[in-house]
């Protein structure tokens, strides 16, 4: 089975950090180290602003359009590349590491950091203006290495995802987790990222968080629309998807990765959800991808 490759963290320099800020240049880039054409899967975050110039970019078979004034995040463990780019901007990378550990418990709850959450670019214009923070972290960020360096950084990171969080909930009108709520859709998508490929029964992941199946979808259905099931079959067609568009797998081969009896009923569970069939949908999106 032949794996997506994926990238990971590496800083080009001694600091020892587990963040970066790279300056993207109209013409040329220096992101080349984490390989802007090639469909590589993140072992770390990837947040994109753009200043000027616009830039496609592909995200788990989805073409992102980002313009002026507008920033990408694409999430640990997805599927990415850049189409084309002509633009000016930053790109920040970073893995969870940077962290504390109680900023990272609170980072879990974030959707914009959530692969299953819907895809979406942000308007950082005039009703969110972060270009003056940004300039602070850049100048933070240029300097020399000395103590409380990594704090102040991690402080300002921190900060700003707060903010872009905080900004994708007033764009896309997205829900508000009760707490009690946000912690059950935390544990379910922790537990279903470890266990997608062997385990799609809704009373698995139940039993896997201690909450029963009633309480579960009701959670679910309260805050995303959707049950505990339908989030699965979206998460195991989701890296269907990333195979049928990125690797060279047979279906058969596929099938049997993500725990189907045989490649005909990966099949039909795959046209319902999509609408094509797996050989459809890669002759339609690979070609594009690859």
């Amino acid at each position: 089975m032949n794996k997506i490759p994926s990238f990971f963290f590496e800083r080009p320099d001694k600091k020892q950090i587990h963040f970066e800020i790279i300056k993207k240049a109209e013409q040329g880039s220096s992101a080349d180290h984490i390989g802007r054409f090639i469909h590589h899967r993140h072992e770390f975050v990837l947040v994109m602003f753009v200043r000027k110039g616009t830039t496609m970019q592909m995200v788990d078979s989805e073409s992102c359009q980002v313009a002026a004034n507008q920033v990408l995040i694409v999430p640990q463990g997805c599927v990415h590349c850049e189409d084309y780019s002509h633009y000016q901007g930053y790109i920040f990378l970073f893995t969870y590491n940077f962290f504390s550990s109680e900023q990272y418990k609170t980072l879990q709850n974030f959707s914009i950091l959530n692969p299953l959450s819907p895809r979406k670019v942000l308007d950082i214009g005039a009703d969110f203006n972060i270009n003056p923070f940004l300039e602070v972290m850049l100048r933070e960020y240029a300097k020399e290495y000395q103590p409380h360096y990594a704090l102040s950084l991690q402080s300002m990171l921190f900060s700003l995802l707060i903010m872009l969080e905080s900004l994708s909930q007033h764009q896309s009108l997205q829900p508000v987790f009760l707490i009690k709520e946000k912690q059950i859709y935390k544990n379910f998508v922790q537990s279903l990222e470890k266990s997608y490929e062997t385990n799609r029964s809704a009373a698995f992941y139940a039993q896997a968080i201690n909450v029963s199946i009633k309480k579960l979808n009701q959670t679910l259905l309260n805050n995303t629309g959707k049950t505990a099931s339908q989030i699965i079959t979206d998460r195991v067609m989701l890296e269907a998807k990333r195979y049928l568009c990125y690797a060279d797998n047979s279906i058969k081969e596929i099938a049997a990765q993500l725990n189907f009896e045989d490649e005909f009923y990966f099949s039909r569970v795959f046209k319902k959800k999509t609408g094509l069939s797996p050989s459809a949908f890669r002759q339609k999106y690979a070609l594009k991808s690859m």
